[in-house]
């Protein structure tokens, strides 16, 4: 959408072309495709030149030029303007953009109105009406019912929807001159319903060393018979789902990351062994990779020791490079982790949806309760208020001076 001259740039729909360098400008007007030439080989020239064509072609004099800047712009322009250039502008990746515009426009469906609406339309009631169709689908009245696991996703879906609008997306539509309506904060301030607690119960401290332990002995190469019978447990993991658990066990790895996670990532810090996680650009036959978020790159620690335990394992003591989790596709790893490992789990964890990401959590309420919730939230690569949401209770309380 192009409200003034500053909406022209170079790359987008300004171009150098010729012999003599010249800029041109080129715009699309109610399915006309316009070409011109500036005449200007300087770029503010150039787009104060690419203006008054734009106004040209669409006939707009300076009152109907001011007049189009005060009207509300429709939901669908904003949502395409939030997805191409927040990760640029703002503190937030291309996915997390996708995922909030997509999770706005999904309310917008379930309550039945079109994208193309004006912005003017968002309220605090359309919220409102759409977490009532949600309990509705599941035969539950919103006034009587109360699902808190539902709320839970209701809360999450209308979180990352109102991130449209959030201070660096609104600093992006001010400076394309773009005017938010009231009712857009209206919208924004929408009360969340009341929620599943999403404090972290610890693993028991027997299940979890059975866990440790088993898959311990397995690397170790114990006999499967004496492990079977030292822990009183049958179904024992192959080595892949052993080192697979640990890394969430130990590290605090999410299911991604182990999925993901390769030799080169294991580098030397500060005299230290560290998994080094962060988005990494694709090579050769190698895709790219990232994580959720610039939030969850970091350093993870791991013992010498333990890295050659893996190593050994795997087979792998002289690979430099290849991912640990050796598959002929991406497929074959994901089933792995997500479905393999997790089946393993499930015999001490039966309880537990995500069980894999259980073990992560351990992990950070075994450094929250130890070191405190700054220190798990930086292990885990977490937001220190996440890291709050989920270990505070841990801690206990502090003794009289």
């Amino acid at each position: 959408m192009i409200l003034s001259y500053r909406d022209f740039k170079l790359g987008k729909n300004l171009y150098f072309y010729g012999q003599k360098k010249l800029i041109y400008v080129r715009f699309k007007y109610r399915g006309r495709d316009v070409r011109r030439c500036t005449g200007k080989r300087d770029l503010a020239t150039a787009q104060k030149v690419a203006w008054e064509i734009y106004c040209e072609v669409a006939g707009l004099s300076e009152n109907k030029v001011a007049l189009r800047r005060s009207n509300y712009s429709t939901i669908k322009e904003i949502v395409e303007l939030y997805k191409n250039n927040i990760s640029s502008f703002g503190n937030c990746s291309l996915q997390s953009a996708r995922n909030n515009a997509m999770n706005l426009l999904r309310i917008l469906k379930v309550v039945g109105l079109n994208p193309s609406i004006r912005l003017d339309a968002l309220n605090a009631e359309l919220v409102y009406k759409w977490r009532a169709i949600r309990y509705r689908e599941r035969g539950l009245d919103i006034t009587k019912d109360d699902d808190l696991k539902l709320n839970y996703s209701l809360n999450s879906v209308f979180r990352q929807a109102k991130s449209v609008f959030s201070k660096d997306a609104l600093k992006l539509y001010e400076l394309k001159r773009i005017k938010m309506p009231p009712s857009v904060k209206d919208f924004c301030q929408a009360a969340y319903l009341k929620q599943m607690s999403t404090t972290f119960e610890p693993i028991p401290e027997s299940v979890d060393q059975k866990i440790k332990g088993i898959t311990e002995d397995i690397l170790n190469g114990v006999d499967c018979g004496e492990i079977a019978e030292k822990y009183s447990c049958e179904n024992l993991p192959t080595k892949q789902i052993a080192v697979a658990v640990q890394l969430a066990r130990f590290c605090g790895l999410t299911a991604k990351e182990i999925i993901g996670i390769r030799w080169e990532w294991f580098e030397r810090h500060n005299n230290s062994i560290v998994i080094s996680i962060h988005y990494r650009p694709a090579q050769g036959d190698v895709p790219a990779w990232s994580s959720k978020g610039d939030k969850k790159n970091g350093r993870v620690p791991v013992s010498q020791e333990r890295l050659d335990l893996w190593r050994k394992a795997l087979n792998a003591e002289n690979k430099i490079s290849g991912y640990v989790f050796d598959s002929p596709t991406p497929a074959g790893r994901a089933s792995l982790i997500k479905r393999e490992t997790s089946a393993w789990i499930a015999q001490f964890l039966p309880n537990r949806e995500k069980r894999l990401h259980e073990l992560r959590k351990q992990a950070g309420s075994e450094v929250a309760t130890k070191r405190g919730i700054f220190a798990a939230a930086k292990f885990l690569r977490d937001t220190v208020a996440v890291a709050e949401r989920h270990y505070a209770s841990l801690l206990q309380d502090f003794e009289p001076l």
